[in-house]
């Protein structure tokens, strides 16, 4: 009497799962490779694109992209943005004219409503990761307009 064989569905296939035949009543069971007759497990071949990464070695931070100027029309806000790396990733504190901003802990910031009070204000991005020197970024103006 033969058994009836049955194989996964090939989409299993696709995804690394290796199809085992099995009998009516059994399940495949998922496990390592077999070792070749008289010999150990071949290891299994590097896949392309999955190679490990070595970690990126410490550095101090870079601001690869400025804060730049923004001009709004009252009372609309200003976002001020800054593009930084390092590693460890780096830490912001955006400042207002020299003076640190409470709670601006991140790589954009938003200002409040804008008013003609707020009309030529400068805003720098401190950058740090706890390697080398804090970067400062070079100031950015807001310009605020009247509202029509």
């Amino acid at each position: 009497m033969t058994k009836a064989i049955k194989t996964l569905p090939i989409w299993l296939l696709a995804i690394g799962v290796l199809a085992v035949p099995y009998g009516r009543g059994q399940s495949p069971q998922p496990g390592p490779l077999p070792a070749p007759p008289g010999g150990q497990p071949a290891p299994n071949p590097p896949q392309p694109g999955l190679q490990p990464q070595k970690p990126e070695p410490e550095g101090e931070p870079v601001i690869l992209a400025q804060p730049r100027n923004q001009q709004v029309k009252a009372p609309a806000p200003a976002t001020f943005s800054v593009t930084a790396r390092g590693n460890p990733p780096p830490a912001y504190q955006w400042n207002l004219n020299g003076t640190p901003i409470s709670g601006a802990t991140k790589s954009s910031y938003t200002t409040g409503p804008t008013t003609m009070a707020n009309d030529g204000e400068s805003y720098t991005v401190t950058v740090s990761n706890g390697v080398g020197n804090p970067v400062t970024s070079d100031p950015a103006i807001l310009n605020v307009n009247p509202p029509m």
